[in-house]
């Protein structure tokens, strides 16, 4: 089976689309897989050290001139100035948009809502798959720009087009006062779009019930799975070091979205407790620089990314692997239904989870229900909780809850479960089309 995959960044981007896409496309059995994408990688990694063999190929930015032009201007003139803004909003907890926010987000949405050049678009589209018939089309979404695209490709080819839902973006995007345009061609080419295929993927069960009753869809949940080693070494992984000395509790991911605010309550409660323990935190330098100034350092040690042969390293070491979500309601449209790619990871890490965020997201469930690792999604119980957890690291009384999550990891994130999810949902798209 032929599988076209489009997106607005590629595969071979270092950033979390990237990463996502390499890990579901990796070690697939069946599929031949090529790849198009929109926008010009900051950085690429090198295609050699990945085990893809997939074609990858650049649209034209010039069949979306408008476009390209607005967003040359805005990442030229304006960006910085309005990421500092947004910063010191973050930081002093303003709630409020500023007119500089709200002006960034309406003018980005029109730009993609602006009538594409489908002669030009076909032109190219032809181009780059003159050697290529692709049997569907698999995407992210996420872009009224990338749907009305996928939408084209398909009228050419007369094929499906299924899309994998990774994040709360359908509810989330254009969601602005002077958005409502951009909402209503967004749901418009959403509806037309999974009306015709009847399936959909999705990141997380949570958002397989919901979208299944709200749209009317067949959706079969599906993120990022482990690989063959990490599988194997699941019967061997360590579990918790010598009971001596400081716990060290280590974070692996973006600030954003409130998560910088939860870790920050998390270090407060070391030093009011004067708990023995430090939480290391591994993120971007863009992220370091914009938050750690904010911690102190006696609790917390700041660390840019590092390879994952490192981080696995720092898991080693470590007592308790954190995840953790933003408390503010506020932030819970952008997460409420999503799972962080750092999940199946942790799981197989053979190390003891901490889970710690609103009791509505669909993570912080997915710990508790599987009884995966300790959960803290109250505030108030913070201070004690952590108490409770370092106690019985002590003691080492966390076994079933470290098996647990290694069950978890070899029911949902194997390499057998991935396969036989998108063979099944590709398979149902093109007998149904």
């Amino acid at each position: 089976m032929k599988v076209l995959v489009l997106n607005l960044h590629s595969m071979f981007s270092e950033n979390a689309t990237g990463i996502t896409l390499r890990n579901i496309l990796k070690d697939t059995d069946g599929l031949e897989f090529r790849e198009l994408y929109y926008y010009e990688a900051v950085k690429k990694i090198s295609i050699k050290n990945e085990d893809l063999k997939i074609e990858s190929k650049k649209i034209n930015s010039w069949i979306n001139p408008v476009d390209k032009l607005f967003r040359e201007f805005y990442k030229r003139k304006l960006r910085k100035k309005i990421n500092e803004k947004l910063l010191e909003e973050e930081i002093s907890n303003d709630d409020q948009n500023s007119q500089i926010t709200s002006l960034r987000t309406i003018s980005l949405s029109n730009m993609e809502n602006m009538p594409l050049n489908k002669l030009l678009i076909r032109r190219n589209i032809k181009y780059l798959l003159k050697d290529y018939s692709p049997d569907l089309i698999y995407t992210f979404g996420s872009s009224i720009f990338i749907l009305k695209l996928g939408k084209i490709i398909s009228e050419m080819y007369d094929i499906p087009i299924v899309i994998h839902h990774l994040d709360n973006w359908r509810e989330s995007k254009y969601d602005g006062v002077f958005e409502k345009r951009s909402k209503k061609s967004l749901e418009k080419l959403l509806m037309n779009i999974e009306g015709k295929s009847k399936y959909s993927l999705v990141i997380s069960e949570e958002m397989s019930n919901y979208y299944s009753k709200k749209y009317n869809l067949s959706c079969y949940p599906l993120m990022n799975t482990l690989s063959k080693n990490q599988i194997q070494s699941l019967d061997h992984n360590r579990t918790l070091n010598d009971s001596a000395g400081k716990k060290v509790f280590i974070y692996a991911g973006g600030l954003h979205l409130g998560r910088w605010k939860t870790l920050l309550l998390l270090s407060q409660a070391i030093e009011s407790k004067n708990i023995n323990a430090e939480i290391k935190i591994f993120t971007s330098e863009e992220n370091r620089l914009k938050y750690q100034n904010e911690f102190s350092k006696n609790s917390v040690l700041f660390s840019n990314y590092v390879s994952q042969d490192e981080l696995n390293l720092e898991y080693s070491l470590a007592d308790v692997l954190l995840h953790v979500e933003s408390f503010d309601d506020k932030d819970l449209q952008f997460t409420k239904y999503s799972l962080s790619t750092k999940i199946p990871e942790y799981l197989c890490s053979g190390k003891l989870i901490l889970a710690v965020g609103n009791s509505e997201l669909a993570s912080i469930k997915y710990f508790k229900d599987n009884n995966a690792g300790y959960v803290i999604d109250n505030t108030n119980m913070i201070k004690d909780l952590l108490e409770e957890i370092i106690h019985n690291i002590s003691f080492k009384n966390t076994d079933d809850k470290i098996e647990n999550a290694k069950n978890l990891a070899r029911y949902k994130h194997s390499l057998a479960y991935k396969n036989k999810t998108l063979h099944s949902i590709f398979n149902n798209v093109i007998e149904n089309w």
